[in-house]
Order: structure tokens, then C-alpha cells, then sequence
């Protein structure tokens, strides 16, 4: 008769290692079973992290790729009201927003709606150009705010983009938005002598990652964002060839405003806009 211990029906070998072996017990279920940080087992012990893809991944809510939210922006601010279930990352989209010619200057703000006894508070609101990071899990205030070049409130609709801002990849490639795929050198402007010129509207210049603005004329220059450019106002550039006859503005100077510019005696602006 057989004793392999691995046939039916066979006892064990007499020199079988295990046959004094005692089973172990049913290893402790943590609270919660789903491993990270839990409360202690009954013998001080702390579980181990489970795999996380088995443990966390699933916990994660679906992703917010292209979902969509309507900005409005009215009076001295409307406020939006944008709850979101992860870390956010928003950005405007230009080709779907600032419908109102009239608008030049957009102002967007934002803060976590909390609660206190006055209410609906708000700590502070951070400023924000055309992307920014709601970083937690809640509801938002989004509050935009819209000036045509006299700086009268205009009503106006932006439409943002909500990107899932849980993978730091998301943040490193979209926030701050610097990165440069393109450069527009567009045909100089000329400028008529003592006459306001809108050189770029608001939403050429919410597209740029960065600009160059040079004086190839021979006048001087005052380029204003947001409002028409005055003979004594703005930001000067001197004559063709002369030290200050160039500008270049990077991603966190440049506002979403168009820009104007004047000359008193009259000159020519050579643009290179550069877009993501």
C-alpha cells in the first residue's frame, strides 16, 4: 500500500516533517480590511499596506476628463457655485468662451465654500488666469467677474474644462500652463498717430503662453491691457533700434486682458505670440 501522502485514501509517512505541525490560525482582519493606516490588532501589530491597485484604485471615483462647467460673469462678480469629488485642475477654453466682443478684461477667483456661523464664508479668494487647482475634495466658489475697455461690468460666459488632477503627471504637463508648441508672427500693426489700436483681443491673448511686443516704428509707444492706451499712461517702448523698444511678457504677467496700444506721432508693432 502506497503512503504518499499526496494519494487518496493513504496515511502520512512515518518521517513526514509536518506531522507534528499545529495549523496556523486565521490570519486578524483590521478594521476597515482594506489596508493603509488602521487601529492596532489585538497584539499591538499594524497592518501592512495591501497592493494599491487592489486596495485604493478602486476607491478613486471616475476620472473627470472632459467634463465640462459654464463660467458666468456678471456685475461686480458672479459667483459659480463647482463641487468636485477629487483634486481638480480647470482651465479655461478660449474657442468655447468670451462670446461678448465687448468684454476686454476677465477676472476669475476662487475659494472652498466653508461654513461658519455668519453662514456661507469664505477664507480669501486666490486669483487665477486661465488654468488653476482646486487641490481638495468639496464645493468651490468660482467668481468671475467681466470689464469691457472702459472697465464697465459686461455680462460674458467662459466654459472650463475639469481634468482629473489626481495623477501629479496631470499637474507637471497642464499647471501652470508655460509649455510652447506654437509661435504666431502675425502682420506688424500700424499705428495711426495719436489713435487707440486694440492690437490683440482678450481671447488671442488668453491663448498665449508668452508674447513679444517690438517697436519698429519711429515713434514711442504706451501698450495698456485691458483698456484703450493713453499719450501719457502704459507701458513705454522707445523708438526702433533704441534700448526699450521691446517687451516680452511671460505666462505670469500676462493678465486675461486684450492689449491696446498708442502713438502719439505714429509707429509699427512687430507680435510674436506663443501658444500651447
Amino acid at each position: 500500500m502506497s503512503n504518499n501522502p499526496s494519494s487518496a485514501g493513504s496515511h502520512p509517512m512515518v518521517n513526514d516533517p509536518t506531522r507534528f505541525l499545529v495549523p496556523s490560525p486565521a490570519g486578524y482582519v483590521f478594521p476597515g480590511g482594506q489596508g493603509g493606516v488602521h487601529a492596532p490588532g489585538p497584539l499591538g501589530q499594524i497592518e501592512a499596506s495591501n497592493a494599491p491597485e487592489q486596495a485604493w484604485y478602486p476607491k478613486i471615483p471616475p476620472a473627470l476628463e472632459f467634463s465640462f462647467f459654464q463660467l458666468g460673469a456678471s456685475g461686480a462678480g458672479q459667483d459659480s457655485t463647482l463641487p468636485v469629488s477629487r483634486p481638480t485642475l480647470c482651465k479655461v477654453v478660449t474657442a468655447a468662451s468670451f462670446g461678448n466682443a465687448a468684454a476686454e478684461r476677465w477676472e476669475i477667483n476662487y475659494s472652498p465654500e466653508v461654513s461658519s456661523a455668519l453662514g456661507n464664508g469664505f477664507p480669501g479668494f486666490a486669483s487665477a488666469r486661465d488654468v488653476f487647482l482646486l487641490p481638495s475634495v468639496g464645493r468651490w466658489i468660482i467668481r468671475a467677474r467681466a470689464r469691457d475697455a472702459a472697465g464697465a461690468n459686461v455680462t460674458d460666459l467662459a466654459t472650463l474644462v475639469l481634468i482629473d488632477a489626481t495623477n501629479p503627471d496631470a499637474l507637471r504637463c497642464l499647471y501652470p500652463s508655460i509649455s510652447c508648441q506654437i509661435s504666431t508672427i502675425a502682420a506688424d500693426t500700424v499705428l495711426a498717430a495719436a489713435t487707440d489700436a486694440l492690437v490683440l483681443t482678450l481671447a488671442q491673448v488668453a491663448e498665449c503662453t508668452s508674447l513679444v511686443v517690438v517697436n519698429t516704428g519711429a515713434g514711442t509707444v504706451r501698450l495698456s491691457f485691458g483698456a484703450a492706451a493713453a499719450a501719457a499712461t502704459g507701458i513705454l517702448l522707445t523708438a526702433s533700434g533704441t534700448d526699450g523698444d521691446r517687451i516680452t511678457f511671460p505666462s505670469g504677467q500676462l493678465p486675461l486682458e486684450s492689449l491696446h496700444a498708442r502713438s502719439t506721432a505714429g509707429s509699427t508693432l512687430a507680435l510674436m505670440r506663443f501658444t500651447s
